[in-house]
Parts: C-alpha cells; structure tokens; sequence
C-alpha cells in the first residue's frame, strides 16, 4: 500500500479538509489500469502509474493535484513514487487515480534542480 496526502476535497463536489488528509492505495498495472474496462489507452505508461480501488471507494480527489504518491521500497525506506496528476471523477469504479511516475522524471528533475545551484565565482 502507498500514501496520498493532500488537501483536496473530501467527494467529488465536496468540500475541502479543514485538516491534512492521507489515504492508502496500491499501485495497479499499468495493463490493468490501460485496458478497455478502464482508461482505454488514455494512460502514457512511460510517465504514469495508477493507484486505487477497482470498486473505488478511496481516491485523490479535486485540489490533491501536484501532492505526494509515497511507497515503501523493499528495504522498508519510504519513497517519493508519484504526484497526483489525474483521474476521472473522484472514487469512481475502474478509474484509480493517475500520477506522475517520479522514476519516469528524474532525468528532467535532475536538470531543473542543477540549474537551481548557486554559481561559483
């Protein structure tokens, strides 16, 4: 199971925490989650995973965009492995969240960063 955390809204529609909120999801296939009983192709599986219930239930929701998909690698350490990108709805059946796969990222991320670093004279 991995960790959502956010501020986004309780149900789609709904209104907003007053307090931090955390979900536990797991990571589905990317073969699961591309197929025609789901997203049909619309998934990039390069740069995306997908995280959530077949049946919904629990999901990221509207205003979660942009926050942490956390995991526990096998060595127990927790990991950055997505941020929530998008979905259909909010907890709908056959449409877990979608995010942004970190691993896909890190090439580009490593550039952004390195261009942050203060220049020596």
């Amino acid at each position: 199971m991995c960790v959502v955390t956010g501020w986004g809204r309780l149900k789609e529609g709904g209104e907003r925490p007053l307090t931090l909120r955390e979900i536990h999801v797991p990571i589905l296939s990317t073969t699961t989650c591309n197929n025609f009983r789901h997203y049909s192709g619309r998934m990039h599986t390069t740069s995306m995973i997908c995280a959530g219930f077949n049946n919904g239930r629990i999901d990221s929701c509207q205003g979660d965009s942009g926050g942490p998909l956390q995991c526990q690698n096998k060595k127990g350490v927790w990991e950055l492995q997505g941020v929530v990108s998008w979905g259909i709805g909010c907890a709908q059946p056959k449409f877990p969240g979608v995010y942004t796969k970190i691993y896909a990222m890190k090439p580009w991320i490593r550039t952004e960063m390195s261009k942050l670093r203060p220049k020596r004279n």
